[in-house]
């Protein structure tokens, strides 16, 4: 997991140095949260975008803030069938929660329940 260290502020920004990153990264103060996550990145397959993205909206659904919810999730993009193992569009998807057991039991839930029983997915 990544560290992060508060090297100084300037004005509205904080200057952040990331562990394994050569250069800080600034972030500017508006109104942000941080807590430490795990994430899983799935990349969905269809017979076309259409199967795809309804696959990869379905396992993201109710998964806006891990705050009262089971994990956070979001569709990361679609993906041409050129850029997929199975040459088939694709949507990735990325599932985060803070304790790494319980994105394992997230991503398994989610795959199975809302990928798995979508038509011709993958």
């Amino acid at each position: 997991m990544a560290t992060l260290e508060v090297l100084k502020k300037e004005g509205n920004d904080f200057i952040v140095k990331v562990s394994g990153k050569e250069e800080p990264v600034i972030i500017e103060d508006t109104f942000a949260e941080m807590f430490p996550m795990w994430a899983g990145r799935i990349l969905i397959t269809a017979a076309n975008e259409k199967w795809a993205r309804i696959a990869a909206n379905t396992a993201t659904g109710f998964a806006s803030s891990i705050i009262m919810s089971p994990a956070e999730a979001s569709l990361e993009g679609m993906v041409p069938a050129s850029e997929t193992p199975d040459g088939r569009p694709g949507a990735i998807i990325q599932i985060y929660h803070s304790s790494r057991g319980d994105l394992k039991a997230q991503m398994a839930t989610r795959i199975s329940q809302c990928v798995m029983t979508c038509p011709t997915t993958a």
